[in-house]
């Protein structure tokens, strides 16, 4: 009796793990249509600190037009690594050049968001495979 139920807990627990990799792959697809280079900012974009810049700023320009103080002090509280971490990050543009020197804002076609949820799709069947 025990050994089935752990055996379909563990089952529960590798599609979950599945799923959410997919939906973090789609995500970051997503993402690099507004934000190149995201993925060079932040090496993982499900991170408290990440989820912040792409809940609060819609594109580039919102996020480089953003209070530095206040940026800095939510990013330093959200990575837990302190507001001199932060503050370097920011000044060694870590969090801005990247965007910067990347092609601007634009909006994607249908074709072009169908391409990158394909990659995504086939990045997370490679994952689960």
């Amino acid at each position: 009796m025990h050994d089935r139920s752990l055996n379909i807990l563990c089952r529960q627990y590798f599609r979950l793990s599945d799923d959410f990799a997919k939906y973090k792959n789609y995500l970051s697809a997503l993402v690099s249509q507004l934000f190149p280079c995201y993925d060079k900012v932040f090496s993982d974009i499900t991170f408290e600190s990440s989820l912040y810049i792409l809940e609060n700023f819609c594109s580039p320009s919102k996020l480089l037009d953003a209070d530095k103080e206040i940026l800095v002090q939510t990013i330093a509280k959200l990575a837990r690594k302190g507001y001199n971490w932060a503050l370097k990050k920011y000044n060694a543009r870590y969090i801005f050049a990247v965007l910067r020197d990347e092609e601007p804002f634009r909006l994607i076609t249908p074709e072009e968001h169908l391409k990158a949820f394909e990659k995504a799709r086939l990045n997370s069947s490679k994952i689960s495979a």
